[in-house]
């Protein structure tokens, strides 16, 4: 989520019947003139004083009319097929947003859909607002004397000079890592150590 990535996904989407190609007449048959509405795909209808023109009862509005229907979508031109999508998932996103991405099969206009992503919980890393946080343990000897800690971070393990408030005898300090911004979201890399019981 922090780095963002692609994820490739299974839908059901309509799409151009690849049988008839979208025409809805079996192959080798074709679609006639409308014998009702003569190709217009409007009718008129008399409503005692007045009338009224209104789509075409029998082709829907097509201007036209298959006799002999595709088998594969019954007519319809289209059909409900399975597609494997990629989404590319923004650096910084966060749970349960809502993505609209561009999806077709290249016979047809490209068609929208929302895709809600779901942030799996780290055990590693945890979001507060625009920031990740990461807790670190370190022992008795560095709360004392300070030294170095690795860190791991969002995109490689870091090494970090820690030092010692000399006025206290217990350590507690949050080290801000400005130079590991996220840029996705413009966040800073917390880090904050505590001590271990020996």
């Amino acid at each position: 989520a922090a780095r963002g990535v692609n994820k490739e996904i299974n839908i059901n989407i309509p799409t151009t019947c690849h049988r008839c190609g979208g025409s809805r007449a079996e192959p080798g048959t074709g679609a006639t003139t409308c014998p009702n509405c003569h190709g217009t795909g409007t009718e008129n209808l008399s409503t005692g004083p007045f009338l009224l023109r209104s789509v075409c009862r029998r082709c829907q509005g097509s201007g036209s009319v298959v006799r002999h229907p595709c088998v594969e979508c019954e007519g319809k031109g289209r059909i409900v097929g399975r597609q494997r999508v990629s989404v590319a998932i923004p650096a910084g996103v966060e749970d349960g947003q809502v993505l609209r991405v561009s999806v077709g099969d290249g016979r047809q206009a490209s068609q929208e859909i929302f895709v809600q992503v779901r942030v799996e919980r780290s055990r590693q890393f945890r979001r507060e607002g625009a920031d990740v946080h990461s807790d670190i343990t370190i022992s008795l000897a560095q709360a004392a004397l300070g030294g170095k800690i690795r860190v791991p971070g969002i995109y490689e393990t870091l090494l970090i000079t820690v030092s010692i408030d000399k006025s206290t005898y217990f350590f507690h300090r949050s080290v801000e890592l400005y130079k590991y911004t996220c840029l996705a979201f413009r966040c800073n890399s917390m880090v904050s150590p505590f001590v271990e019981k020996q």
